[in-house]
């Protein structure tokens, strides 16, 4: 960059320009006398806005409407009208934008809510403009005066209305509309007012000069009349003289120091007459530090095929050494340095790399040159479990336990939101810095606006740990349509203004820096403008930094002085993922069974635990869960070839996640089976040759006993249908059409199996569940083995002794649920729909959802039931065929609702919702999210999205005696009140006892599939209850993901439990042996609101030593006797065998510390800590990163210790 002449600069970025045109697209001749000139926007009124680049250098940010539901729409005011307007006509002008390279829609200008010019976008970028015509002589047109890159149109617009049409000393209204296409076709107004007056503001930087740092006057000229040349003067300096071009100008001149707040009069002339002369009030300028971040936006596939994202980021890696050589000389802010973003490149390019390159990138990453982050893709963490989300960052601590290289911070671009549970996974592996850079305006709704350059401490859903989170305002993309060099001026004095606008008080500012779009390149050019620029500017100084070194320089600077928040980050990208809904099943599904096989592994001897293929499986489940679905054109062009290959891409990562998931639990029964410990898991063909088939197991690999119903395969029950447990007692049992053998199951014993045997005979119940159709007659069809079928022409009640439940046999839906023990009537009846019923909607109009047709009921009953299946069968809008079960067991509190859809691919918009209105009068929602519990509204961060939630597991609705917790283990995706997804963003959520899951949907206009079809299966399920109890919900929402297993018995009996946990408030949400085989991690959940003393009574023989951990499997401080959970809280313990328990006390002068710190005593706690080293205590690794300490850092004593002093 050439360093411009203190006496001034101009900026002209207009090619051509003004409203008044002859066709070559120069200035023309002045408007005529009789017309009046007005500015045509002045304040935005709605609409979706974003940063973009635009033809002024003033106009930084646009009003955008697309040819989309939910940003079709923008408005604003123009100017007003002169009180006494003598001219015939009024012009009203303003900078716009057109799409040119996203096909030809249709879009409505409205003048004061009136329709008033119909126009489109244009078909290339060879279109100079447009004049739409209207009546009374009036028009609306458009000039094109710049053509971006992408073949994107910009200039100006003119409306000119007759006299007759407006009302003097009023503004007009005006609005675009765009029509509902399903395009990425758009429209934008600039968000800036034209001025036929010069005008004059102090920018908010400091210019170097040999006075100092210099006070910088911008002179901004809207040149719309083609006039020539212009003067700047102020007192005692010589005038800056200028040429103008048509359109905006900016003239920037400095002004002298400014230690106090003093008037500078300036005079700006044009043509040699005085255009403005006014006394300006000029104020000190806080200097402020813009931490420049050069990375890459990683998005795995969208952009490129990715495989050839892959080798991209891999050149990215090797340009950045390169520049990181070159620049090694400059002066240390200019230096250059590279973050990546994301670890998935990092991992295959060292896998690849020569050992020369492998250790030259170790060692920029050790010295601060190249930086790292912890996530191994940009995950949407909406859809992940607790056990789920700490694989996120495997390979972060691999690298950082392996190769000792500093992995401190988690950076997310482009997704607006998180989940409240990645507080606590980030915490637990080590990470206490995250910073969040949403995209400018595509599908963000209020994340910037609220949260943009306001860093806090985002606090886990216990309070107890906590992350610095930073969204960065400027956003990530603020630089992807040109280089700092191209634009770098006017980006920066426009991020300066705002920051100044807001009254931010950080002198440290985050700016992502991402060119020419997602997977972009290094920056050759960066460190000469850095030193440049700083060569010219004192403030802001820019400073070239890895996301590590700007958290560290900010926290020491601020980090007390941070507000916090707390509650969940709710994403607006979530819903893209019901545009494949089926493959989501398969990775949910896939997710629980690898938490259920390393439970299986844990529960015997572990020392063949498949470390290696348990990675292997979670890294493809993780994968999954990264945002790119596909092709930027998947929805404009879904079978074009590369769109169709980076889905097949994506796709896989799910069917690998599901076979290797299905075989680790196949691997679990067979290594079972081999060491005599009998039987568990999901049996591979080889253990069901050697199984005796007058017995079967049933694991539980909950930490809590289990009653339910499981289905024997008819190779394991061939002996019988009368089936007895351990005490030689008959157990509840039923022999299916399937051939399967149901059986009810009491009182499985946690993290344990318990045996059955199978004779002959039949169960006999004390009572019978009552299947009746009341008005109709019941016809009893003869069936196999004693079962009867029915046909059900009337309405069919399924009765329980707990339930009493009633079906619609227009829809299929549950119409009413009566709970016996407090005969609570559970449907809202004056609802429109039942629970469970099926609406569709094609198009984005909830008013027009239909529902099914041509219901025909059937079901399977065997006397005396345990259990009654009822099915239907319905023709289904958008779908082949709907199959819907409904299941009742005698003894359970719950209703399970199976539904089969054998889905069409529709490429018209459409979703897919299933309603479920309770009648829970006064009612309150929860939902769980990872590590979490959420209120609606209430615990949800201001900004985040309010249209729909994304659930771990579970809902719930409750008052002070009765509710009733609905599982939703498949469709992760929830509406609270009603169809709200395509409405405008909501800022708040209605009162409710209504939800719907919100199961498919195609609305996205890129990324995400553009159709669905064929057969999926969502189960859902409801559980009445009394008062609420968190931890009743939440292992509720766990059995449903995690069902008791069957499998051969073969061997000895099984064993007593692992453990048992005291008292059963506290779950384990995952228990697995650790990567060394030496031992087992256990993740305990505390979902109570109190604080919990946790017991754990090991298997007889165990001798078992316990200390704290966290996810990267780190010993840490021992825990003697009971367990401290915090309420709402997660830990981590790791348990080993020991043949003697260490004598020595150092845990509990350990734990002491923490509860000083907890309580701000940082003395106490210091010297508590002091006292454990002496006492043998020695892990500084895992007190550096221990939250409960985080009080201490920063004290010298606590510095001392860390360094072992």
């Amino acid at each position: 960059m050439r360093v411009p002449s203190v006496a001034g600069t101009v900026c002209a970025l207009l090619l051509v320009g003004a409203p008044a045109w002859s066709q070559a697209g120069r200035p023309g001749p002045r408007a005529a006398a009789a017309d009046t000139m007005l500015a045509g926007y002045r304040t935005a009124v709605a609409g979706t806005t974003m940063e973009y680049h635009s033809p002024h250098p003033e106009a930084l940010t646009a009003l955008l409407a697309r040819a989309l539901r939910g940003i079709q729409d923008v408005s604003w005011e123009t100017d007003p009208v002169p009180a006494a307007l003598a001219a015939d006509t009024v012009s009203f002008v303003w900078l716009m934008g057109l799409s040119g390279s996203k096909g030809v829609q249709r879009f409505d200008l409205s003048v004061d809510g009136v329709p008033r010019f119909t126009f489109t976008t244009a078909a290339d970028s060879t279109t100079r403009g447009f004049t739409v015509p209207g009546p009374n002589g009036s028009s609306f047109s458009f000039r094109v005066t710049m053509v971006d890159r992408y073949g994107d149109l910009f200039g100006y617009g003119t409306v000119r209305l007759a006299r007759r049409d407006v009302v003097p000393g009023r503004p007009l209204a005006l609005a675009v509309h765009g029509e509902e296409a399903g395009s990425r076709a758009w429209y934008m107004t600039f968000r800036h007012r034209l001025s036929p007056r010069p005008r004059v503001y102090q920018n908010p930087v400091l210019v170097r000069s040999t006075a100092g740092a210099e006070a910088e006057l911008r002179v901004v000229i809207d040149n719309l009349e083609g006039r020539g040349d212009a003067s700047v003067e102020i007192p005692g300096r010589l005038p800056v003289q200028r040429t103008l071009v048509a359109g905006g100008n900016v003239i920037t001149l400095p002004a002298g120091t400014v230690a106090a707040p003093r008037d500078q009069r300036v005079v700006v002339r044009i043509a040699g007459a005085v255009a403005l002369d006014t006394t300006l009030p000029l104020h000190p300028v806080a200097p402020r530090d813009f931490y420049v971040l050069p990375y890459s936006h990683n998005d795995i596939g969208y952009s490129d095929l990715q495989v050839n994202v892959e080798r991209l980021q891999w050149r990215n890696l090797e340009e950045a050494l390169r520049l990181i050589e070159r620049t090694r000389d400059y002066p240390a802010e200019a230096r250059y340095k590279w973050s990546v973003e994301i670890l998935w490149p990092v991992e295959t390019w060292l896998a690849q790399a020569a050992p020369e390159d492998r250790g030259r990138f170790a060692a920029e990453v050790r010295e601060g040159a190249i930086g790292l982050n912890a996530f191994l893709g940009g995950v949407q963490s909406g859809m992940a479990t607790a056990p789920e989300m700490t694989h996120f960052f495997d390979v972060a601590r691999r690298l950082r336990d392996r190769d000792s290289l500093p992995i401190e911070t988690a950076v997310i671009s482009d997704i607006p939101g998180q989940s409240w549970g990645i507080v606590t996974a980030l915490r637990q592996s080590g990470i206490r810095w995250f910073a969040l850079a949403p995209n400018n305006g595509d599908r963000i709704g209020y994340t910037i606006e609220t949260w943009g350059d306001r860093p806090v401490w985002w606090t886990s859903p216990s309070g107890r740990d906590s992350v610095l989170l930073w969204v960065a305002g400027a956003s990530y993309s603020l630089f992807h349509d040109a280089s700092m060099r191209q634009s770098g001026e006017r980006k920066l004095y426009g991020l300066m203004r705002r920051l100044e606008e807001s009254d931010s008080r950080y002198a440290i500012v985050q700016l992502p820096y991402t060119i020419n779009g997602d997977n972009g390149p290094n920056d050759p050019d960066l460190s000469d403008y850095v030193r440049e620029w700083n060569g010219r500017y004192a403030s802001p100084r820019l400073v070239i930094a890895t996301h590590a070194q700007m958290f560290r320089d900010f926290e020491a600077r601020y980090g007390r002085g941070l507000p916090t928040a707390s509650g969940d980050f709710t994403t607006y990208w979530d819903d893209g993922i019901a545009s494949t809904a089926a493959e989501v099943v398969l990775v949910r599904h896939a997710s629980d069974r690898l938490v259920q096989a390393e439970a299986l592994w844990a529960m015997r001897d572990h020392a063949s635990f498949p470390v290696d293929d348990f990675t292997a499986a979670w890294r493809e489940v993780v994968l999954w869960d990264e945002h790119t679905w596909g092709a930027a054109a998947s929805i404009e062009t879904p079978d074009a070839a590369d769109v169709r290959t980076q889905w097949a891409y994506k796709r896989a990562f799910a069917l690998r996640a599901d076979t290797l998931s299905q075989r680790l639990l196949a691997r679990a029964l067979d290594a079972r089976a081999d060491s005599g410990r009998g039987a568990v898991g999901a049996p591979s063909a080889a253990a069901r040759a050697g199984a005796r088939s007058n017995a079967f197991d049933v694991l539980n690999t909950t930490s809590w006993a289990r009653t339910d119903l499981v289905l024997v395969p008819a190779d394991l029950s061939r002996a019988g249908d009368l089936v007895r447990g351990p005490d030689g007692r008959a157990v509840p049992s039923q022999r299916l059409t399937s051939g399967e053998l149901a059986v009810l199951v009491r009182d499985v014993p946690p993290l344990a199996a318990r045996r059955f045997a199978v004779t002959r005979g039949r169960w006999e119940a004390p009572g019978a569940l009552v299947w009746t159709g009341p008005g109709a007659r019941v016809r009893r069809v003869p069936a196999a083995r004693g079962d009867t079928t029915y046909a059900l022409p009337g309405w069919p009640v399924v009765e329980s002794d707990r339930l009493r439940l009633t079906v619609d046999t227009a829809t299929g839906a549950i119409g009413s649920l009566v709970w016996k023990p407090l005969g609570s009537e559970l449907v809202d009846r004056s609802a429109r729909h039942g629970l469970g019923e099926y609406l569709y909607v094609l198009g984005r109009d909830s008013a027009l959802a239909r529902g099914v047709s041509g219901v025909r009921f059937g079901g399977t009953l065997a006397p005396p039931p345990l259990v009654a299946w009822l099915t239907s069968q319905a023709e289904a809008p958008g779908a082949r065929r709907l199959t819907q079960e409904i299941r009742v067991v005698t003894g359970l509190d719950r209703v399970d609702l199976v539904v089969r859809l054998d889905k069409l691919p529709v490429r018209d918009k459409e979703a897919v919702h299933f309603a479920f209105p309770f009648r829970v009068p006064g009612g309150q929602v929860r939902f769980d999210v990872a590590s979490g519990i959420v209120r609606p509204d209430s615990e949800q961060l201001r900004g985040s999205l309010r249209n729909f939630v994304t659930v771990q597991s579970w809902a719930d609705v409750s008052n002070d005696t009765v509710g009733v917790t609905w599982a939703t283990p498949d469709a992760p995706l929830v509406e609270v009140g009603g169809i709200f997804a395509e409405l405008p963003w909501m800022r708040s959520i209605p009162r409710t006892q209504t939800l719907l899951s919100y199961a498919m949907n195609n609305y996205w206009h890129t990324n995400f599939k553009a159709d669905q079809g064929g057969p999926v299966e969502f189960r859902f399920a409801l559980r009445p209850h009394g008062a609420y109890r968190p931890e009743e919900a939440v292992r509720f929402g766990m059995e449903l993901r995690a069902p008791l297993l069957v499998a051969p018995a073969r061997g000895a009996p099984p064993e007593p439990p692992l453990f048992t946990l005291e008292p059963g408030a506290v779950v384990a949400t995952s228990v697995r042996p650790t990567s060394d085989r030496g031992g087992w991690l256990i993740q305990l959940y505390n979902p109570t609101p109190q604080e919990q003393q946790v017991r754990f009574a090991w298997r007889p023989g165990e001798r078992i030593g316990l200390s704290l951990s966290d996810s990267g499997e780190r010993a840490g401080a021992p825990v003697r006797g009971v367990l401290t959970v915090p309420a709402l809280g997660t830990v981590i313990v790791r348990a080993e065998r020991a043949v003697a328990v260490d004598p020595e006390d150092a845990g509990v002068r350990y734990n002491v510390a923490c509860l000083y710190a907890l309580e701000g005593k940082v003395d106490e706690a210091i010297t508590s800590l002091e006292e454990a080293f002496r006492h043998g205590f020695g892990n500084r690794e895992w007190i550096e990163h221990d939250p409960d300490l985080d009080a201490l850092r920063g004290e010298p004593r606590f510095a001392a210790l860390l360094a072992g002093k």
